[in-house]
C-alpha cells in the first residue's frame, strides 16, 4: 500500500468484516480528493460490485468504524475539525450510502463506472489549473504524490497503475481504463489533462514509455 492510500484506522473493539469495511469506506476519502459526489459515486459502485453488500448496510456501527483520518481536503474544512466532528463527517457520508439503497435509487455499475471516469479527469483538470494545498511544498516532489501540488490520479491510478491501497480500488481503476480510451467524451478530456499535466511537469510525459497512452 502507497504512503498516500495509508490511512489511521481505529480498529479497537472492530470485528473482520467491520474493519475490512471500514478500509474500503476509509479509502473513499482520499481517492475522491474531497468531492463529496465522487465519493458516493465510488461507494455506489463497491455496493453495486459487491465488495460492500446490503447486510453491511444495514449494521448498527459502532463510533470506532467512524473513527477515519479524513484528509484536510475533504469538504474544506477538516483541518479544523475536532475529532467528535470528523466521525460526524464519516458517518454523514456513510448514511448517504445506505440512503440511496433504502429509497432503492442504486445505480449500476456500468453507469457508475462512466460516471467515476468522468469526475476522476474532471477534477484532476480542477488541480491542474490550481495548486493542491500540501503539507511539503518542493520542486523534487516525486510525480503525483502527496507532496506534488498537481498530481493527478488518473494518471497514478489508472495510467501507471500505482497501488491504490486495495483489491476493490484496484478493480475500480482496471475498469475505467478502457472507457476512458473508448468514449470519445472522456478520451477528448484526457487529452486536455494530459496537455496540463505536463505543463505542470514539462520535463515529463503523461504517458511513461511502458504504457500503451499516446
Amino acid at each position: 500500500m502507497t504512503n498516500e492510500a495509508r490511512l489511521e484506522i481505529n480498529e479497537t473493539g472492530l470485528g473482520k468484516r467491520e474493519r475490512e469495511l471500514k478500509t474500503l469506506f476509509a479509502l473513499s476519502f482520499p481517492h475522491s480528493q474531497g468531492d463529496s459526489s465522487l465519493q458516493i459515486n465510488i461507494l455506489q459502485w463497491l455496493t453495486a460490485s459487491g465488495y460492500i453488500t446490503n447486510s453491511d448496510l444495514i449494521m448498527n456501527l459502532p463510533d470506532e468504524f467512524f473513527d477515519i483520518k479524513i484528509p484536510n481536503y475533504h469538504q474544506g474544512s477538516a483541518k479544523l475539525m475536532r475529532t467528535e466532528e470528523k466521525i460526524n463527517l464519516a458517518r454523514e457520508s456513510w448514511e448517504a450510502l445506505t440512503e440511496f439503497f433504502l429509497d432503492g435509487d442504486e445505480k449500476n455499475d456500468e453507469d457508475l463506472l462512466s460516471v467515476i471516469a468522468e469526475d476522476m479527469i474532471e477534477t484532476d483538470i480542477v488541480y491542474q489549473e490550481m495548486k493542491r494545498k500540501r503539507k511539503k511544498q518542493t520542486q523534487t516532489a516525486p510525480l503525483d504524490s502527496v507532496n506534488d501540488s498537481h498530481a493527478s490520479f488518473v494518471r497514478k491510478f489508472i495510467v501507471t497503475g500505482d497501488n491504490p491501497g486495495h483489491a476493490a480500488y484496484a478493480d475500480l481503476y482496471r475498469k475505467i481504463a478502457p472507457l476512458i480510451q473508448n468514449d470519445e467524451k472522456l478520451a477528448e478530456r484526457m487529452n486536455e489533462l494530459k496537455t496540463s499535466w505536463e505543463k505542470n511537469h514539462p520535463e515529463e510525459t503523461f504517458y511513461p514509455k511502458h504504457t500503451n497512452g499516446q
